[in-house]
């Protein structure tokens, strides 16, 4: 289990096979605003992008911020300098205000290094665990539903290898690493993980289907793991039962490290 303070929360999308350039960006996304009604905070001067106008502005400054620099790598393929790709920033709908935009939105950021490693990452900061409890606690089980739909939306646009949905904490970096993806680990298990369909093999396949705890959707030709469907469903007693029958079991498998469900801070 991991230490800190929680209260970011983030969608990842690793390593997408059909993101190439900044068209296969733009179509996803801007059908991801359409469906989601999301707008976008126009930097430097935080305005937003108008629903009307959105259709010709949003491609033109989709194209204006976009690079690609090859992104570095140290001996260990932990990301360094990670360079290229388009960073957004999304209003999210259920906050319904734009005084805070700093805090209140959904920042994307992606990241290209080379033809080897990409990712999308989604998050949002709803506050300090041990300072904003009631603040999270009333909008993270929105966040997260609205993260797996957003998965579940993009991958047939994008194809990821594997995708990660759950309460980040900034002083942590080990979260997902581009290794663990390239070389096909399972090393983590979150509240809500996707698997494309190379990344398990049918026998891998068949312990996520026979797990004791949590839940195996399908979704295309890749596989869906939740601990829970609900972020927010069982009380912390019974989350953590969930967290530890889940690490019992995938241990006997896979060289994990940790199984996080809810963020809980040492």
């Amino acid at each position: 289990m991991p230490y800190g303070d929680g209260g970011i929360f983030s969608l990842g999308l690793h390593n997408c096979k059909k993101w190439r350039s900044i068209d296969d960006l733009i179509q996803p996304l801007n059908a991801m605003m359409a469906e989601f009604r999301f707008r976008v905070f126009v930097l430097p001067s935080l305005t937003l992008l108008s629903f009307e106008d959105a259709k010709q502005e949003f491609p033109e400054y989709c194209h204006l911020h976009y690079e690609v620099r090859e992104g570095k790598w140290d001996k260990n393929y932990y990301s360094v300098h990670a360079d290229g790709g388009l960073t957004l920033r999304f209003e999210i709908p259920f906050f319904q205000s734009t005084s805070q935009p700093l805090r209140d939105h959904m920042l994307m950021s992606s990241s290209i290094f080379g033809e080897e490693y990409n990712k999308i990452v989604f998050s949002s900061t709803l506050g300090t665990r041990h300072l904003d409890s009631e603040r999270i606690n009333k909008y993270q089980g929105l966040l997260m539903n609205l993260y797996s739909q957003i998965s579940l939306f993009l991958i047939p646009f994008l194809s990821p290898d594997y995708v990660s949905i759950l309460e980040d904490d900034e002083k942590n970096d080990e979260f997902v690493q581009a290794n663990q993806v390239l070389q096909k680990q399972v090393k983590y298990i979150y509240w809500a993980n996707y698997f494309g369909s190379e990344y398990l093999s049918k026998g891998e396949q068949k312990i996520f289907n026979a797990a004791p705890a949590g839940k195996v959707n399908s979704f295309g030709d890749g596989l869906w793991y939740y601990l829970h469907e609900d972020f927010e469903a069982l009380t912390d007693e019974e989350m953590f039962s969930t967290e530890r029958i889940a690490m019992d079991y995938f241990s006997q498998y896979f060289d994990l490290k940790w199984v996080q469900w809810r963020f809980s801070p040492a």
